[in-house]
């Protein structure tokens, strides 16, 4: 079961865990026996990336109902209404405005 580092780094410093790998960190607890150990709402989620997979265990899965789903469904649709008009926004940053040059021979003109 996933915990916080600073835990991890507790039951280590106290003696009650040993690392059993570093990369992925993972610790194996010493005082506790797979017979007493009972896990209950683990579920593996993947995420499907455009670039890469992603893997997550989660204590449960808790999903939207009633209200709430819709009302989550509704920002949704805002935000996918609002994203055309997004992309189309010109960029809020003003140009520079170059300065014209002065021909040669000729003094620099004076600044506004």
């Amino acid at each position: 079961m996933p915990c916080h580092p600073a835990r991890a780094r507790e039951l280590l410093r106290k003696g009650r865990a040993v690392v059993v790998r570093q990369v992925p960190f993972v610790i194996r607890l010493k005082d506790r026996t797979r017979s007493d150990s009972v896990v209950e709402g683990v579920q593996l989620r993947i995420d499907p990336g455009s670039k890469g997979s992603g893997i997550a265990l989660t204590d449960e899965k808790r999903e939207a109902s009633g209200p709430e789903a819709a009302t989550v469904t509704a920002r949704v649709a805002e935000r996918r209404a609002a994203a055309p008009r997004r992309t189309n926004q010109p960029c809020h940053a003003t140009t520079r405005r170059i300065p014209p040059q002065t021909p040669l021979g000729q003094p620099p003109l004076p600044h506004p």
